[in-house]
């Protein structure tokens, strides 16, 4: 939670199933006013996702099973520019150790009844919940800014700032 609270800018990457709490992450921690992005992209499309990672940066890596080509490059490119990173990871376990700032376990049910993705997503939570109590007073504001963009979109609301005239049942069925 530290890492992610003291970060000048988020990164989070999750590529597969991974990308359900990468983007949960990245939303909501934008959310909470913590400027974050998500990076999904393989092959040469992930070199452009790094281009703006820099020191006192953080990066939140979703990588469940396998030591892939685009961990690795994730995980040295952060190093290469002094950025913190927190690997959550259901089986990883010590491979990547001594790569990564922080690794936080994403142990999958005993069953195999929960999603893939549960773990990491419960986790995630729990970190922006200390976020959130850290920064208590920037994401009551962020969330209070969120509402009143919210109620600017709903349907009751119009540009004019006049509520639509609304039809009546007679006019509706001709009577």
């Amino acid at each position: 939670m530290e890492v992610l609270a003291r970060a000048r800018e988020v990164l989070a990457f999750g590529v597969g199933l991974s990308e359900i709490p990468a983007r949960f992450l990245a939303m909501k921690m934008n959310r909470l006013g913590h400027p974050t992005r998500f990076v999904g992209a393989t092959g040469f499309l992930l070199a452009d996702g790094l281009l703006g990672l820099r020191e006192n940066d953080a990066v939140v890596i979703y990588a469940p099973a396998r030591l892939t080509r685009e961990l690795g490059v994730v995980i040295d490119h952060a190093q290469s520019v002094g950025a913190k990173t927190v690997l959550v990871t259901d089986s990883l376990g010590p491979a990547p150790a001594g790569r990564v700032d922080v690794t936080l376990p994403a142990v999958l049910s005993a069953t195999g009844y929960t999603a893939e993705a549960f773990s990491s997503l419960l986790i995630t939570d729990c970190l922006l919940l200390g976020v959130a109590a850290r920064y208590r007073d920037r994401s009551t504001s962020h969330s209070e800014l969120l509402h009143t963009l919210r109620a600017a979109l709903t349907p009751e609301s119009h540009p004019t700032g006049r509520q639509p005239t609304r039809r009546r049942a007679s006019q509706e069925d001709g009577s």
